[in-house]
């Protein structure tokens, strides 16, 4: 148990008030704790290992209070959380800032931490949201894998990879800056494919408003919007819960299909795929200035009888459908971070699948 002997920000209460106490370890700026070294040795081989060799370098060994005293580089504030995690109470680490948990990391590395504390993860987690370069490159760094996978999908809220990065914190290997690049250009490109598929498409229910299927019955609702080029895609399976025409619902596997797409529709989808580069996540589709900017009066890509209230609606169900469907396509694709994650089903490379 620790206990703080000398007047500080930190004075120890239970269950670190203990008088059984048989070290005093001496932090950085001063600050003096009581600790009893059995915790030490079972959270941290590297004390175990010192106790094992004998304290002290070989000069007088300073004794306090009956007690061998030992100096430690860390301050106060790491010294008290290391300590404090040694223990099943609150360690404390939830309001700790990024600085302090680096310090913490690097004395949890220090002394050969036997198993990296739950607490101190998750705090390095929600971190990692705010901060995803410098938390990726301290993932690597501490060899923490679940970090570093929360790192790289926070990144796509932001792919700027490490331009936010000081020089300094540059501790990762060109394997490790490559798997982050990499995922980070994956996930676009599945997340575009989201808005490019019309195969995809033809499967809503119902159709996306502007999405033209020229074998139906019915034609375009106006001449003015559609006007684009005609697209051909090909259904692998027919729709399960067909609803626009009769063609659609005798459609048999591998039917090929002629489509136009309203100059609206193209327009938001154009918008859409071009934030994706910037802010890689399904939340992009549903971002109302977009659809807003559909329906502007000051545009001029959609005539007055496609203006509605139902094609808007439309718009705004569709475009639900399209944020959870780029989410799920990023979801499929696996986080790989060479030298600190598990490898999985055997595969050469290291894998993390989330």
């Amino acid at each position: 148990m620790v206990n703080s002997i000398v007047k500080s920000t930190y004075e120890a209460d239970a269950p670190w008030d203990s008088t059984d106490a048989d070290l005093v370890l001496r932090s950085a700026d001063g600050d003096e704790f009581e600790v009893d070294k059995l915790f030490l040795v079972r959270a941290f081989h590297g004390f175990k290992a010192m106790f094992g060799t004998g304290i002290g370098t070989g000069e007088k060994q300073e004794i306090k209070g009956g007690r061998p005293v030992i100096e430690l580089s860390e301050n106060s504030v790491v010294l008290q959380t290391l300590l404090r995690l040694t223990y099943p109470t609150d360690p404390g680490v939830d309001d700790l800032d990024s600085d302090v948990m680096l310090d913490l990391c690097v004395a949890l590395d220090k002394y050969l931490v036997k198993s990296y504390p739950r607490a101190v993860i998750n705090r390095l987690i929600v971190l990692a949201d705010k901060t995803p370069g410098v938390s990726y490159m301290r993932a690597c760094r501490f060899r923490l894998p679940e970090v570093a996978a929360a790192a790289m999908k926070a990144s796509l809220r932001s792919p700027k990879l490490f331009a936010d990065v000081q020089p300094a914190e540059y501790s990762i290997s060109a394997e490790q800056y490559h798997a982050f690049a990499m995922y980070q250009l994956q996930c676009r490109e599945k997340a575009a494919s989201a808005v490019r598929d019309r195969t995809w498409m033809y499967a809503q229910k119902p159709l996306p408003p502007g999405f033209y299927v020229l074998q139906d019955s019915q034609g375009p609702p106006c001449d003015t919007c559609y006007k684009s080029p005609q697209g051909t895609f090909t259904t692998s399976d027919p729709p399960t819960s067909p609803t626009s025409s009769v063609t659609r619902a005798s459609s048999v596997e591998g039917r090929s299909h002629t489509i136009r797409l309203s100059s609206w529709l193209s327009y938001y989808l154009d918008m859409v795929e071009s934030a994706l580069v910037k802010e890689t996540i399904g939340t992009v589709a549903t971002n109302q200035k977009r659809i807003d900017a559909v329906f502007s009066s000051r545009q001029v890509i959609i005539c007055e009888t496609c203006k509605t209230a139902e094609n808007a609606l439309g718009i705004v169900r569709f475009a639900q459908s399209l944020r959870k469907e780029i989410d799920r396509r990023i979801a499929t694709v696996q986080i790989s971070v060479p030298g600190i994650v598990e490898p999985q089903d055997g595969r050469p490379a290291l894998f993390l699948a989330m």
